[in-house]
C-alpha cells in the first residue's frame, strides 16, 4: 500500500538527496524482501534519491548464504555448485541492467522469484527465457552476457562492495550528498523502519556538524500526496 505522505529533508530550504547502495544476492529472497523495503522506502520521502542495486558475491557470502537457506555449507562440492550458480545469475542481472535499471531489476525479480532458494531446476536457458519476458533484446544480452565487459563491471561491483565494507546479503549503504561524513551501513535487519530511522540519524548528525553555523537549521516536512500521485518507484528508480 502506497502511504498518503511523503517525508522531505531540508536544511536551509535545501531539500537533502541521498544514494543508497544495496548489496544482493541475485538468488536471495531475504535480498529481495529488501528491495521490497527500500522502495517502500523511496515511496515515503520526497527527496532526491540515486539507487543502485549491486550484486555481492564470493565464498564467506555464499557460507552466510547457505547458512539462511538451511543448506550443509560443509560439502564443498555443493559449496562450489551454488557458488557457480549465484555467479552466474550475478552476471546476467549486470547484463541485463545494460539495457536500463527497470528492465534490471525487472530480471533480477524474476529471477529471485523462480529459484526462491530451489537450485535444482537451475539452467542458464533460463536467462533467456527471463530476457524475452521482460523484453530485453535478446541478442544483445546474449552478447553482453557472455562478454569481458560485464565480468569488469561485476569486478567492479565487488570491488565497491569491499570498499563499503559489505561482507554478506542483504546490506545497504545510505549517504546523504551533501554531507561530508562516512555513510551508514545496515545489515541484514533492512526494514522500512530501519530504512527510515538511519535517514533521520543521517541528516541529523549533518545538522549537528553545522550547528555552529546559525543559518543552519534542519527541516523535515510532511508532504501529502494528491489522490492522482502515481507511484513511480519502478519507473524512476529501477
Amino acid at each position: 500500500m502506497v502511504p498518503n505522505y511523503q517525508v522531505e529533508y531540508q536544511l536551509n530550504g535545501v531539500p537533502s538527496s541521498f544514494e543508497f547502495y544495496l548489496f544482493v544476492n541475485p538468488l536471495g529472497m531475504r535480498c529481495y524482501h529488501s528491495e521490497q523495503e527500500l522502495i517502500r522506502s523511496i515511496n515515503m520521502i520526497n527527496s532526491k534519491v540515486d539507487v543502485n542495486i549491486l550484486t555481492y558475491h564470493n565464498h564467506q557470502a555464499i557460507y552466510h548464504f547457505l547458512e539462511q537457506i538451511n543448506i550443509n555449507h560443509a560439502n564443498l562440492a555443493q559449496r562450489n555448485l551454488y557458488y557457480n550458480i549465484v555467479y552466474k545469475a550475478a552476471v546476467a542481472y549486470k547484463a541485463a541492467s545494460l539495457q536500463g535499471k527497470k528492465l534490471g531489476r525487472q530480471f533480477l525479480i524474476r529471477l529471485q522469484e523462480l529459484f526462491n532458494h530451489n537450485m535444482e531446476d537451475f539452467s542458464e536457458e533460463m536467462f533467456s527465457d527471463i530476457a524475452k519476458e521482460i523484453g530485453l533484446d535478446l541478442q544483445i544480452f546474449l552478447e553482453d552476457l557472455n562478454s569481458d565487459f560485464v565480468r569488469q563491471l561485476f569486478l567492479k561491483d565487488q570491488k565497491i562492495a569491499r570498499e563499503m565494507q559489505v561482507q554478506q546479503t542483504p546490506a545497504l549503504v545510505i549517504f546523504q550528498n551533501q554531507s561530508e561524513h562516512d555513510g551508514i551501513l545496515i545489515r541484514e535487519d533492512i526494514t522500512r523502519e530501519v530504512i527510515l530511522e538511519e535517514l533521520d540519524n543521517i541528516v541529523q548528525r549533518y545538522y549537528l556538524s553545522r550547528k555552529e553555523k546559525p543559518r543552519a537549521k534542519a527541516k523535515l516536512s510532511i508532504i501529502h500526496k494528491s489522490e492522482d500521485t502515481r507511484d513511480t518507484s519502478q519507473e524512476t528508480f529501477y
